[in-house]
């Protein structure tokens, strides 16, 4: 299945580039390929409906985008053992779609939850999808005007960010997040 591959980086290109559309586009076809390949009731075809709904959501279709995210959670819930890591992209990626269509407490459940799964699995404090999991939450928490439990889950997530350069994008979105809390952060050497 290499064209799901091939998919894949195309999706991560346009996404990078701001064309969302296409990258939802993109997205929709790997989920098919795994439809076809994997059948509906696999865990990865339910991760990757949730990474099209991701993709949904960002090109403006967030109510189409929650319908996805219905449908897909409770494959990726029954498609992967307990605990499994496999599960994480989905936990994170359901609660920016529900923060983006405004259900923060819900949102906030599925960060906490991912959050969780990295603590039981040992995940690097640098890894880029815990500070998504930090980023998420932080969102669910600001937009229920809790800005201070938000501030330290954005600077760990900021942290996070900083020492990656491929992550220099997201650091300077959490910079924004913060600095409209009041928060002012200086670059990290070397300009990122």
């Amino acid at each position: 299945m290499w064209e799901a591959n091939a998919f894949s980086g195309l999706t991560g290109l346009k996404s990078r580039k701001g064309d969302f559309a296409a990258a939802r586009d993109l997205a929709g076809q790997r989920y098919h390929l795994f439809l076809k390949f994997h059948g509906p009731e696999r865990g990865t075809t339910g991760a990757e409906r949730v990474n099209w709904a991701g993709f949904t959501a960002r090109a403006g279709d967030v109510d189409g985008a929650l319908a996805m995210l219905r449908e897909a959670m409770p494959v990726v819930r029954n498609g992967f053992p307990a605990g499994s890591l496999r599960t994480l992209n989905a936990l994170n990626s359901a609660a920016q779609i529900l923060n983006m269509a405004g259900r923060f407490a819900e949102a906030e459940s599925y960060a906490r939850e991912a959050l969780a799964l990295e603590d039981k699995n040992h995940l690097a404090e640098g890894d880029g999808r815990r500070a998504s999991s930090l980023w998420q939450l932080a969102w669910s928490l600001r937009d229920r005007h809790k800005a201070q439990e938000a501030i330290p889950l954005l600077e760990r997530a900021l942290g996070i960010y900083e020492h990656d350069l491929k992550q220099a994008a997201n650091a300077d979105k959490v910079r924004g997040e913060l600095a409209k809390l009041g928060i002012s952060t200086a670059r990290a050497p070397g300009g990122r």
